[in-house]
């Protein structure tokens, strides 16, 4: 078996993002385990057990979602795929975007929004389309649907609130951002 390189894990990482984001963990493994990371066939295991056992009725349909986003989550905190810091933080006025979105029940716009924002905005984007396929497949009723969508809402507005405000500029900031932008006019 070949061992795993650091170039193999760094091309990897947006990859088996992109698939999870887009709910496809089979996909995220597959990748996962071309790397040759030791973790990827437990991985698939463990979702091929979760798989068998509700296909047999063992579990539910929420009970199956759940698990696949706990393994996605269980991807993300291999130390190679953490995100050290997200691309950015919401600001306040991706807050408000995201609030009126929110409110307007527009979900997966919202969580599109938050495409950079870590791997917290992720998963919940992951549950979101893993509910939507379902529901489109059958499998969910609307009413279940409309559940999901719901709590990963709620969910979504919990984390907004434990984001903190970036601090106020201080004046010789503003006054060094007034200098700049003066000259740039110039």
């Amino acid at each position: 078996m070949e061992l795993p390189t650091a170039g193999s894990f760094a091309t990897a990482n947006k990859p088996i993002r992109q698939a999870i984001r887009q709910g496809n963990i089979v996909e995220a493994i597959r990748l996962l385990r071309q790397t040759g990371a030791p973790e990827g066939r437990a991985f698939q295991k463990r979702l091929l057990e979760a798989k068998k056992k509700f296909d047999s009725g063992g579990s539910s349909l929420e009970e199956w979602g759940r698990e696949q986003v706990h393994i996605c989550s269980d991807i993300l905190k291999l130390f190679w795929m953490k995100e050290h810091a997200p691309s950015r933080l919401p600001n306040p006025a991706d807050k408000l975007h995201l609030q009126q979105l929110l409110h307007l029940r527009h979900t997966e716009q919202a969580l599109t929004y938050c495409g950079d924002f870590g791997d917290e905005y992720l998963l919940l984007e992951t549950l979101l389309v893993l509910a939507r396929k379902q529901s489109e497949t059958g499998l969910m009723e609307y009413e279940y649907w409309e559940a999901a969508k719901s709590r990963v809402n709620t969910e979504l507005q919990e984390l907004l609130a434990q984001t903190a405000d970036p601090p106020p500029e201080t004046g010789w900031k503003r006054k060094l951002l007034k200098l700049f932008a003066c000259k740039r006019r110039v």
